[in-house]
């Protein structure tokens, strides 16, 4: 199943901090939110996620978006929440998305060890960066190496500021063969 990655970023690769996003940038979390919900009416959008990346919700499940959790330690009773599946690899999460009715993307939100799995998987056919453009402490990271080395930028947006951090929204696809 094909799907694309979503995800903010600081200069180099910082992507939490403290199991929380590091800077509060209102016009990113709209983007996002745009970018996952997006889809005609009678279809769904899926977003996988980590086990942490779940608990660092605000707002659970993420609504008008089927959540998939990977995790080995999550009790599968979240499900009752509604629009949420529990399983216990990416693989599994790949899987379960493949069978919900009517989907129309999957995105992978989150955290750094969904990310380097899903930047190695040929089924990303798109990533979406908000890059930070300043170095921002973070103890979390996405591997800007495999993006360098296997995604070639194919849009990239103008520079937007909020608060004193200058931010891009840019779009990158894998390397043709």
């Amino acid at each position: 199943m094909d799907f694309s990655i979503i995800v903010a970023c600081s200069q180099e690769g910082g992507i939490g901090k403290n199991n929380t996003l590091p800077w509060k940038i209102p016009n990113d979390l709209k983007h996002f939110k745009t970018i996952t919900t997006d889809c005609p009416s009678d279809k769904s959008n899926v977003v996988i996620m980590g086990r942490r990346t779940w608990e660092s919700l605000p707002y659970k499940p993420l609504p008008k978006r089927i959540n998939i959790i990977v995790s080995a330690t999550i009790d599968a009773s979240v499900e009752a929440q509604g629009h949420v599946l529990v399983v216990r690899s990416f693989e599994a999460a790949l899987e379960k998305a493949s069978k919900v009715h009517n989907v129309q993307n999957v995105f992978v939100i989150g955290g750094s060890r969904l990310y380097e799995e899903a930047l190695k998987h040929t089924s990303c056919i798109k990533i979406y960066i908000t890059h930070i453009l300043k170095y921002v402490d973070c103890d979390v990271y996405l591997p800007l190496s495999i993006v360098k080395d296997h995604y070639t930028l194919t849009r990239e947006g103008s520079i937007n500021s909020h608060d004193g951090l200058n931010y891009a929204f840019c779009e990158y696809d894998p390397f043709k063969n």
